[in-house]
């Protein structure tokens, strides 16, 4: 080591005593000069490093927070972008829906089983004078709707009548095999209607 590291080492360990005031010629006391350990000049920069760390992490959370909310707001923005398809989808099946049920078939078939029937004529009543012009005949009669009762009593006899027919085919066909076949075994019987 060299003589000033041996110096510096020692004044570390342990600090210079301070002199002992010198004395002038006019007999006053002259301030001595003193080394002034180097832990003070630190202690000035301590609380700018904790206000830069501060700034620098204050800096860091807002700007996550910043991403953050964009990226919520875009989740948000797909959602609602998604649910907004479905109910146009939605919405053009309902007005298929409603273009079919308003079709003048389906609303003629309606009206039947309303019990209503197509006007015969048309007849045209001018409102100033009171006068009628065009053919007016009544509108026929349509029949009542079946009651529960009565639509359970047709398909019964629907049903009895379709047996009763299965029964008669069954027995011409019997006889027709007892009898022998007509030119060379085809089926002369003809089956009811819905086998």
């Amino acid at each position: 080591m060299n003589a000033r590291a041996a110096r510096a080492a020692a004044s570390a360990v342990h600090p210079p005593r301070p002199l002992p005031p010198r004395t002038t010629r006019a007999g006053t006391a002259k301030p001595s000069l003193a080394v002034v350990p180097e832990t003070s000049t630190r202690s000035g920069r301590a609380p700018f490093v904790l206000l830069i760390v501060l700034v620098l992490s204050g800096g860091l959370a807002a700007l996550l927070g910043f991403n953050t909310a964009l990226a919520q707001g875009s989740f948000t923005a797909s959602r609602l972008q998604k649910q907004a398809t479905e109910l146009d989808d939605r919405s053009q099946s309902l007005e298929e829906q409603l273009a079919r049920a308003a079709s003048p078939d389906r609303l003629a078939r309606s009206a039947r089983k309303l019990g209503m029937v197509p006007a015969p004529g048309v007849a045209f009543i001018q409102l100033s004078d009171g006068t009628i012009t065009g053919a007016t005949e009544p509108a026929p009669v349509a029949p009542r709707p079946l009651t529960a009762a009565e639509k359970a009593e047709l398909a019964a006899r629907q049903q009895a009548a379709a047996q009763q027919a299965e029964k008669q085919w069954q027995q011409k066909l019997k006889e027709q095999e007892q009898g022998g076949s007509r030119s060379g075994g085809e089926q002369v019987v003809d089956p009811p209607p819905g086998r």
